[in-house]
């Protein structure tokens, strides 16, 4: 499912696939002078290239940091969190690199983490993982051998959702970097909510070590919502990427 995962993240960033001059590398660029009499399918070709390496970028650094969170954090193999929190930093990064415009990539890239997200959420189902409380009107969960709540199936819809949501707001005009900030805060706001609804982490006091984490999430998310321009314009490579050209001296 991890596999199923990331065909599900390439084939949506595929299909938003953008294969303008303002969005390559520079490598790109060089290639695309070069092969003047055919720059229309050589624009295209690079374009795939990046959106293959991104979309790589984006995924497994993701499923890495999400298992190291979890050891981290929870004493557990998984933990999406890291996922949803860090892995866009590993992929900004990594955009700089290429100087591919890293902010407007990751508006770009952001739905799919939703999609991937959803992927998780079968996978869980089906293997009995991230289960619900005990509820006497649910499914039958063999792994623990109790008819629990279906909350696979409900966050499974929430991300759905999540999806749609920031799908059509990525397609509408917006500030530049806000995509990403509007999908944590409605990811850990949700799951915030359906974490009552779990019961596969030790609870202190009424609340687990999740909803400590959904609450940074939220508070993460606003402050990026309202200082990511800001911060974008004074530091260049969140925009432009990372320039290693020595300056010429005067």
């Amino acid at each position: 499912f991890n596999f199923f995962g990331w065909v599900v993240l390439m084939v949506y960033n595929f299909l938003q696939l953008k294969p303008k001059k303002e969005l390559l590398s520079p490598i790109s660029l060089k290639i695309i002078e070069s092969k003047k009499p055919e720059t229309k399918k050589i624009i295209l070709y690079c374009a795939i290239v990046e959106t293959i390496i991104l979309s790589s970028v984006q995924f497994f650094s993701g499923v890495e940091i999400n298992k190291l969170w979890g050891k981290l954090i929870t004493d557990g193999s998984d933990n999406y969190f890291g996922f949803a929190l860090w892995s866009p930093i590993v992929f900004i990064v990594v955009c700089a690199l290429f100087r591919v415009a890293p902010m407007k990539q990751l508006d770009l890239y952001t739905p799919a983490y939703a999609l991937s997200l959803a992927s998780f959420k079968i996978a869980c189902f089906c293997s009995g993982c991230c289960y619900g409380i005990e509820w006497e009107y649910g499914l039958y969960n063999a792994a623990n051998n109790r008819v629990e709540f279906p909350i696979q199936l409900l966050e499974l819809l929430v991300a759905i959702c999540i999806f749609v949501v920031t799908h059509i707001y990525g397609k509408k005009k917006h500030r530049v970097g806000t995509v990403f900030p509007l999908y944590l805060i409605l990811y850990s706001a949700t799951r915030f909510c359906t974490e009552f609804l779990r019961d596969d982490f030790p609870r202190y006091f009424g609340i687990s070590t999740y909803h400590i984490q959904c609450l940074i999430g939220v508070i993460v998310g606003v402050a990026e919502m309202f200082f990511v321009v800001e911060v974008s314009n004074k530091i260049k490579w969140l925009n432009d990427g990372f320039n290693f050209k020595k300056r010429e001296k005067k």
